[in-house]
């Protein structure tokens, strides 16, 4: 097969040149969403995956690129002439669990200087667990959920195949422009100055100071990350969040006011193997912990009027500097395990703890517009995205905690949409030949920026079954014991959650 010259299709936004530098430097290596397929007859084999994703490369212009140019300087997104699925698409027999695909899959970056491979690649487990691995610069977190909700719906389209499994990528792809491209993001004086502050003024006259953000900055060359994955049942949910409307807030800002009580409790013990300098950090000796550093994820698709079955970079954040107190009857006993089923004393005053939780999402609310103007300050890095990662190693770490939720898998179509191409050499419809009525039960979601991150994450997303799983990282600052202890807090008060 002839190879075609790939060709330029557009340089990279703002948020999009973050994350390649980010990439290119080492300090992250993709995200990952992976999901449960399940079907009556048939499995997820070459002759039943590779026609699905053959379509999805012709509907997703972000299946179909790589990156050219300057990578710190003036990186560009290119069409590559062809994909071969072969190279990008891992089938596993023996049995691996959850956890070890997941943490041996964010180890891995992308070789960004191949002129063949994409910016993303699969796993797939002979349960039928498919993890869908990607460049942060090509999707965000929602992205993950897109893809599998077209691999979804063309698996339960009917195809023919043939032998070929390379793709002939289309000539006329164009990717979702840049969000400052479709949606205002620069940001006020108000918000240029304190910005400029907080980045010039004494550690000591800001919050920073006494906030919790793990242990510092530091890179060894390695991006190993811990996971573990809890799964929440419908029933266990469907009461919470029963609880959440009632008292007028959302799960995302419920879950971190657990968060926060279980980290509370956590810093204040007095047991050394959960809380000791090379846990939590460093205070000079009589201090204490005020805050926490806290970020959470804004998607700005209802702002760029994206699809949320595109694939798209268009993401921020809000930061919150939150009191560090625990509103909820914590901690538990160090010989706790998971699953617990106990509930909190009914009789504790719960009050404090809703309130927390409903002030957050309100706040959530009134910054959604204004969380456009972080993703506008890039602008005046004037380019130099390398310099302001590399000043980041030996300092404090910006963030403690990272909680991002990103939904819950939405219902598919019956079958893919057509593509906005002409029809793939290697997918040919056959409306003719029966479906297979594929399912997708459970979904997990997490990510690797364990450099510079949040010393701590929590990555919620919710399953097809009605339950939600949530992913708590960490890197080689924190120690097992004290992520235990913080995982057991976090599920007791669920009144259960079990580890996968």
């Amino acid at each position: 097969m002839a190879a075609r010259k790939d060709a330029e299709i557009r340089r990279a936004g703002r948020m999009e040149r973050y994350h390649i530098t980010r990439h290119h430097l080492g300090f992250d290596s993709c995200v990952l969403v992976a999901a449960q397929y399940h079907s009556s007859s048939g499995t997820l084999g070459p002759l039943t995956l590779f026609p699905a994703l053959a379509h999805l490369i012709h509907t997703h212009a972000a299946l179909s690129v790589h990156l050219t140019g300057d990578l710190f300087h003036n990186p560009a997104f290119s069409r590559l002439p062809s994909i071969d699925l072969s190279l990008v698409v891992q089938f596993v027999q023996e049995e691996h669990t959850l956890q070890q695909v997941a943490e041996d899959q964010l180890s891995k970056a992308f070789d960004t200087s191949s002129n063949v491979l994409p910016l993303w690649r699969l796993v797939v487990l002979p349960n039928g667990l498919v993890f869908f691995a990607y460049h942060h610069a090509i999707g965000d977190g929602m992205s993950g959920l897109a893809f599998h909700r077209g691999l979804l719906a063309a698996l339960n389209t009917p195809f023919t195949f043939t032998s070929d499994t390379i793709v002939q990528v289309p000539t006329n792809i164009t990717l979702v422009p840049p969000l400052e491209h479709l949606t205002p993001t620069s940001p006020s004086p108000t918000k240029l100055f304190k910005t400029i502050f907080n980045l010039y003024a004494p550690t000591s006259w800001t919050r920073r100071v006494s906030a919790w953000t793990g242990t510092p900055v530091s890179y060894s060359g390695s991006l190993r990350i811990n996971i573990k994955f809890i799964e929440f049942t419908p029933s266990d949910i469907t009461q919470f969040k029963k609880m959440c409307r009632e008292h007028g807030t959302t799960l995302t800002a419920a879950f971190h006011a657990l968060a926060v009580s279980a980290l509370a409790s956590l810093l204040d013990s007095s047991d050394d193997d959960v809380n000791s300098a090379s846990v939590v950090g460093s205070m000079k000796k009589g201090k204490r912990y005020k805050y926490i550093s806290i970020y959470i994820p804004i998607s700005l698709r209802s702002f760029t009027k994206t699809s949320p079955d595109a694939m798209c970079d268009h993401v921020s954040a809000y930061h919150t500097y939150t009191p560090l107190h625990s509103y909820l009857p914590l901690p538990l006993p160090a010989s706790a395990s998971l699953p617990c089923k106990d509930t909190p004393n009914p009789t504790h005053d719960l009050t404090a703890f809703w309130s927390q939780a409903r002030i957050l999402s309100q706040k959530l609310k009134e910054n959604k517009a204004r969380s456009r103007q972080e993703t506008g300050l890039l602008k005046f890095l004037f380019g130099d995205y390398e310099g302001f990662f590399r000043d980041k190693v030996g300092k404090k770490r910006e963030g403690g905690l990272e909680l991002s939720n990103v939904g819950s898998l939405s219902p598919s179509p019956t079958t893919a949409p057509s593509p906005p191409t002409t029809t793939s050499p290697t997918t040919v419809p056959c409306p003719t030949q029966p479906s297979t009525q594929w399912q997708i039960h459970k979904v997990y979601f997490t990510q690797n920026d364990v450099v510079c991150g949040a010393a701590l994450k929590m990555n919620v997303v919710g399953d097809g079954l009605g339950g939600v799983n949530v992913g708590v990282s960490w890197g080689e600052g924190l120690g097992e014991e004290f992520v235990r202890r913080f995982r057991e807090a976090f599920a007791f008060v669920l009144g259960g959650g079990v580890e996968v």
